[in-house]
């Protein structure tokens, strides 16, 4: 029987019962949320480090590296103001710059411990909120 596979957040808390597949289903929910907020109450300022966010551990999870490049053109903000948020990011200590090819001057990005357990927390919390709101049950425990 093919069972899903977790992820290797390399020290990360354990990630409860969410499987990589289940919370690449969870991100592309935020995102259409996020999309049909953005069109339909026309309120919503672009959130570069929410956007980023999701877009590093998206791909984390795919296992795809990030480039900078990338990774600015996913905040949905003017490339300065992305470099800025991502400074902000890696300083937060929510992101990690790792150096990658021969000549060590090019650096992949990729999502913290503390990024992966804060989005894995949000997705059980929205998850009861859900079951809670419209009927479903989801267990017993419904603390956060």
């Amino acid at each position: 029987m093919n069972t899903p596979a977790k992820i290797d957040t390399k020290g990360a808390e354990p990630q409860g019962v969410l499987t990589n597949e289940e919370m690449l289903r969870f991100l592309s929910f935020v995102d259409q949320i996020d999309i049909e907020a953005d069109i339909g109450l026309q309120l919503s300022s672009s959130n570069a480090c929410y956007r980023m966010s999701m877009f590093l551990l998206r791909q984390h999870l795919e296992a795809k590296l990030v480039t900078v490049t990338a990774l600015a053109a996913a905040s949905g903000v003017p490339y300065a103001t992305a470099m800025r948020r991502i400074d902000e990011m890696l300083e937060r200590g929510l992101a990690i710059r790792r150096p990658k090819g021969k000549g060590r001057k090019t650096f992949s990005y990729h999502p913290s411990a503390q990024l992966i357990d804060a989005w894995y927390a949000y997705a059980r919390r929205v998850k009861r909120l859900i079951g809670r709101t419209f009927g479903f049950a989801y267990g017993e425990n419904l603390d956060y």
